[in-house]
């Protein structure tokens, strides 16, 4: 890729080829490579000074606004939103900005209390702090990305939550005592108070920044956006009833902090690493605002001891928001990679089956030529040498030529069950009636020498099907009930229907041998018989082929049948109310 000017050039070689490779971004179509251009240009504008610059100025306001809440010490404040800015910008910068966490936290400081000395020291225990929290994000937490996964966020709580904060405190509380602005033996409250702050700004604050910094903008749907104004409201009246004294009085501190977490609970879980941030910074929010007015569980006469005694409370719930919102998201994604997967061996495995039908029709192709070719040239044999064979030698023939056809008829028949089961079947409405009455009368010229006789009650309802496959359900079904009779014994057969809930159910009864109810399980299973060929011909793949079919359409099937009384074989499936000419 080649931009017009050197300036556009000199920008894809520095900024947007590291940005690529970095986000391992894929430039699929245009729009793609222009928002990551844009990026790229917004990189380039806002160049090492200017970012330096203006975090120095977000970080001394940010300091300002913490220290006016500090009670214990002018210096050590339970709320310093200061940490989360820096180490977000040390992972979206890196740390070659570290010259303005250095000055704004020397100014704060400076500006503040104390000396030239010791704000040079709580400054550089601040810029420490955020260099080191960011190395050990980066180092082993997947930097930016510590979200995404579960493992991922405990790491980054213990480095930079815990560990890295640790430095600021120990080296601040230190240079206060040694510059005369704090005694030693309230050191450790300094200590805990600071620290507490520092931590609660990465598990709260940070992430709210890094999350939606960094994150694509989600399209939500209307439904989701109302969902979300609901959830935004529920947590305001619920953080007002916890925290803002609208059901509590200010001299009552009921123990009601856990209802400020169901709605962080429905933020993480319905809108993911987002709405879990949001919910969590917003509710810290309320909580801080009313606690220091005196409301909610946490109020007490010493506010230090209160912000502390919320502040933890908050950093709990904070990391829980956030674990519950990316196991959330970890198992979307699970769910999409395995629908990708799923969608893709569908793909395959449609692709193998097409495959295999296309090589069973070649090949039946191929058994069937030879077949015909050995009947044809058998029947020529008897025809034209028969008074050349004797009895034996004709037998055989015969023989050949009923093993042959045979053959066919079973090639015939596993393609027919074959499409069946691979095919694709539309459904429509179909005339039951017309469709069972060609049926019928093609049985009827197949066995015209039996005698059989066929009454089909009509009208029959029309139903929702597949015209050619309810044909040859029924031929199947008619042949069986005229086949299986007894000797010397005219088929008589009766078509009916049935029509309750919707759907409708055809009957086909005779007068034949009948079946034991303790086979009319497995009659429809391919190849399955129950009596030799030499009385009963068949396949044995006409009743799967009738299953197969009507299960294909929506429907089932089934029998009523004792041996000698006959049998009712039936099929069943959705009635339709408009009858198909």
């Amino acid at each position: 890729m080649i931009l017009s000017t050197d300036g556009r050039t000199r920008v894809f070689q520095s900024v947007l080829i590291p940005v690529c490779l970095q986000n391992e971004a894929r430039l699929e179509s245009p729009a793609a490579y222009l928002k990551i251009y844009g990026y790229a240009r917004m990189k380039h504008l806002f160049s090492l000074p200017a970012v330096t610059l203006g975090l120095a100025v977000v970080y001394f306001c940010a300091g300002k606004l913490g220290l006016s809440l500090a009670f214990l010490n002018a210096s050590a404040t339970a709320v310093w939103p200061p940490t989360g800015i820096a180490l977000v910008a040390m992972l979206a910068w890196g740390p070659r900005v570290w010259p303005g966490v250095f000055v704004a936290a020397f100014l704060v400081n400076l500006t503040t209390q104390g000396s030239f000395w010791t704000s040079l020291g709580i400054a550089a225990g601040n810029t420490l702090e955020a260099v080191v929290g960011a190395w050990l994000v980066c180092r082993y937490a997947n930097g930016r990305n510590a979200f995404e996964q579960t493992q991922t966020i405990f790491k980054y709580i213990f480095l930079a939550g815990m560990l890295s904060t640790a430095v600021s405190a120990t080296i601040g509380v230190t240079t206060l005592c040694l510059g005369g602005f704090a005694r030693w033996d309230a050191c450790a409250s300094i200590w805990s108070t600071w620290w507490i702050g520092d931590l609660v700004s990465d598990v709260v604050f940070a992430p709210l920044l890094l999350i939606w910094s960094t994150r694509p903008r989600p399209r939500w749907k209307f439904f989701q956006i109302i969902e979300g104004l609901l959830m935004a409201i529920t947590l305001l009246l619920l953080g007002q009833m916890v925290f803002g004294g609208w059901i509590i009085p200010r001299e009552k501190n009921y123990p009601v902090e856990f209802l400020a977490i169901p709605p962080l609970l429905w933020a993480a879980w319905r809108f993911g690493l987002r709405g879990g941030s949001a919910a969590a910074f917003g509710m810290s929010v309320i909580a801080i605002t009313g606690t220091l007015r005196g409301f909610g569980p946490f109020a007490t006469q010493d506010p230090n001891a209160a912000l502390l005694l919320l502040e933890t409370f908050m950093a709990a719930i904070g990391l829980i928001a956030l674990v519950l919102a990316s196991v959330v998201e970890e198992r979307n994604r699970v769910l999409i990679d395995l629908e990708g997967r799923v969608a893709e061996r569908t793909a395959e495995l449609r692709g193998t089956i097409d495959s295999l039908e296309g090589f069973c029709y070649s090949i039946a192709h191929d058994l069937r030529a030879p077949l015909r070719y050995i009947n044809g040239f058998t029947r020529v044999l008897l025809q034209d040498y028969a008074p050349t064979f004797d009895q034996p030698g004709r037998d055989y023939a015969h023989r050949v030529t009923e093993a042959t056809e045979k053959m066919d008829k079973l090639i015939n028949d596993l393609l027919d069950y074959g499409r069946l089961s691979s095919a694709k079947l539309p459904l429509e409405l179909v005339n039951t009636d017309k469709i069972l009455r060609q049926a019928v009368e093609q049985l009827l010229l197949e066995y015209s020498d039996a005698g059989a006789v066929v009454n089909v009650e009509s009208p029959l309802p029309p139903v929702l099907a597949h015209p050619l496959v309810i044909e040859q359900v029924a031929l199947n079904l008619l042949r069986n009930a005229a086949k299986f009779v007894a000797p010397n014994v005219a088929p008589r057969i009766r078509v009916a229907a049935e029509t309750a809930s919707g759907r409708v159910r055809i009957w086909i009864r005779d007068n034949g041998i009948g079946i034991d109810p303790a086979h009319h399980a497995k009659i429809f299973g391919v190849f399955e018989r129950l009596h030799i060929e030499q009385n009963y011909p068949g396949t044995g793949i006409g009743l799967a082929i009738v299953q197969k079919g009507v299960e294909r359409m929506g429907g089932r099937v089934g029998l009523e049948s004792k041996p000698g009384e006959g049998s009712g074989f039936w099929f069943e499936l959705k009635s339709a109310e408009i009858l198909v000419s």
